[in-house]
């Protein structure tokens, strides 16, 4: 669904006052997937299903 710049700007004047950014993060999803799993997060099993949703 395309957004007009209008609602682009409602939302983000809206994340403003709610006090919350929006964040571009570029991670390792190997890295992250261990990570996840060492600290019981994530089982094996959910970290090798890569199926859509």
């Amino acid at each position: 669904m395309a957004k007009t710049n209008a609602d682009r700007q409602r939302a983000h004047r809206r994340r403003l006052a709610c006090g919350k950014i929006v964040l571009r993060v570029e991670v390792d999803d190997v890295a992250v997937t261990e990570a996840l799993i060492a600290a019981g997060l994530l089982s094996q099993e959910e970290a090798e299903d890569r199926g859509i949703c």
